[in-house]
């Protein structure tokens, strides 16, 4: 398969005394895969919040298909990684845009704790 071209498929069905009458609906899918790992965001300080923003030459491999949603997570105190409730990673204007902004508010508070 080649990345990003759509293929179709149907398919019918026999046994010993003949074929079904008729077909399955079209499947259509594409020649792709899981994007890539991306490279590093840069990040600003934007009146009360991060700016978190990245590039389409970030993205090292799209899979073969536009790139639909991002998911941003942050590393809390902890050592482990949250998902933002801030950025909704799936939102149109986050996916064309490339960048999220997080209110400080929220990476000064638990579990974050940002200093």
């Amino acid at each position: 398969m080649t990345l990003g071209v759509e293929y179709k498929f149907r398919y019918t069905v026999s046994n010993d005394v003949g074929y079904a009458s008729g077909y399955s609906p079209v499947l259509v899918t594409y020649g792709a895969k899981p994007p890539g790992q991306m490279m590093p965001p840069t990040t600003a300080i934007y009146q009360n919040s991060v700016m978190i923003s990245w590039t389409a030459a970030n993205i090292i491999d799209d899979g073969g298909m536009p790139i639909s949603a991002f998911s941003l997570i942050i590393k809390t105190w902890q050592g482990t990684y949250l998902a933002s409730s801030s950025c909704n990673g799936a939102d149109p204007t986050v996916v064309s845009t490339y960048e999220c902004f997080v209110p400080l508010s929220e990476l000064l508070a638990i579990p974050y704790l940002l200093s």
